[in-house]
């Protein structure tokens, strides 16, 4: 069916609709990537994730907490901010997103 433009549907949403979806989206993407990675390094952490015989931060950092008293501090530390990293550029990713689509006179609700 075309529109009285002389468009189609698809044309419409593939010229007007995706373009303005698509840098929501992505910025949904990168702001869940962090979450998902501390929920499942929780999860392992706590013994109710992946089975201990899998490599996973949680079951690193936990095995890692074991042998703190032993003097090895860094068991649990390099997977603990393996843990932190992904969620580092974060905020600097919001305020390009923000920048690019909200004009400068305008104030993000």
């Amino acid at each position: 069916m075309l529109t009285p433009s002389g468009s189609g549907r698809l044309r419409i949403v593939r010229r007007h609709f995706l373009p303005h979806l698509a840098p929501h989206v992505a910025l949904a993407a990168v702001l869940m990537m962090p979450h998902a990675i501390w929920h499942e390094t929780a999860l392992s952490f706590l013994g109710l994730g992946l089975p201990p015989h899998l490599a996973s931060l949680g079951n690193m950092i936990n095995d890692g907490s074991r042998s703190l008293l032993a003097g090895n501090w860094w068991a649990s530390l390099v997977p603990g901010l393996s843990g932190w990293r992904p969620a580092e550029p974060s905020p600097w990713t919001w305020s390009g997103h923000r920048k690019t689509s909200w004009p400068a006179g305008c104030a993000a609700a």
